[in-house]
């Protein structure tokens, strides 16, 4: 939980973006949650654990395709005018919130799944009237082609405007939809239930069947992907490219190659983009 009003710290109050806090608290916990939030003090919030049994989640699981529609964009941009129009929008707000029990009565229940699809359908429509920036003619065109395929319901996953486009339809129209579709990329995904985790490797407590018998350590590429422009840095990122940045006094990348180095990696491959040649030097 401290990890996820730390981030929304950081994102609310050092970054200053203008973004939700569902989606940090999500990634910190996990699992299956209704999150509730305090209107009078933003530090506080309810996680509540949503008990659907797990065939029921997996019949969940397989109705759902994700595609990345191929537009990235700035979503605190997009949660800006949202934020704006919120005084003007409570009547799709108040529609909206009460759904959030409606789903909960659907999973919870023995009935088909359908019902969800058609409540998502529902919450898609309402949500591209929060704001303009939400949807454009491609993205229609994406959830239109899907719903001609079978498609119940879907979404545009975070703030909108790009990113990834969530879909519910029955598995025996997949598909269909996914051929349709076969200009985006379909990204394979599961509901997981840890959160986020430290992972670490120490190499005296590795299992030995890891260890490739044959293959040395040292003779292992490790990739490590440097390309990315940093939006959320953009006032240490104007001349640097991200893994760039100083922290105390050397270049985040460094630090990096530095603590793999100490495990034997010794073989590194720079996936980089923005300001390449930054990296180069």
């Amino acid at each position: 939980k401290q990890l996820a009003l730390d981030d929304i710290n950081l994102e609310w109050n050092v970054l200053k973006e203008n973004v939700g806090s569902q989606d940090q608290i999500t990634a910190s916990i996990g699992g299956f949650n209704r999150i509730d939030f305090n209107s009078e003090n933003e530090d506080t919030f309810r996680e509540t654990p949503i008990m659907v049994g797990n065939d029921r989640k997996q019949d969940l699981q397989k109705h759902l395709m994700l595609f990345f529609t191929g537009i990235s964009r700035f979503a605190s941009n997009v949660a800006k005018e949202k934020i704006k129009n919120i005084p003007k929008k409570t009547r799709q707000l108040k529609i909206m919130y009460q759904m959030v029990e409606e789903a909960i009565s659907i999973l919870n229940a023995e009935g088909p799944l359908s019902e969800f699809g058609n409540l998502l359908h529902e919450s898609w429509m309402l949500k591209r009237e929060l704001s303009e920036g939400i949807t454009n003619n491609y993205i229609d065109e994406i959830y239109d082609v899907a719903k001609k395929e079978g498609a119940l319901g879907g979404k545009l996953l975070g703030a909108g405007g790009g990113g990834f486009m969530l879909v519910f339809a029955p598995p025996e129209k997949h598909s269909a939809i996914e051929d349709k579709l076969k200009d985006l990329l379909r990204v394979p995904f599961e509901f997981e239930n840890q959160g986020s985790q430290i992972v670490m490797f120490q190499p005296d407590m590795a299992d030995s069947t890891w260890c490739m018998s044959e293959t040395k350590i040292e003779n292992i590429d490790t990739v490590i992907l440097c390309g990315g422009i940093g939006t959320r840095l953009k006032e240490f990122t104007k001349d640097l490219p991200k893994p760039m940045v100083d922290i105390h006094g050397q270049p985040f990348l460094d630090l990096l190659i530095n603590y793999a180095s100490l495990f034997g990696f010794k073989r590194f491959i720079l996936c980089s983009g923005y300001k390449a040649e930054v990296i180069s030097k």
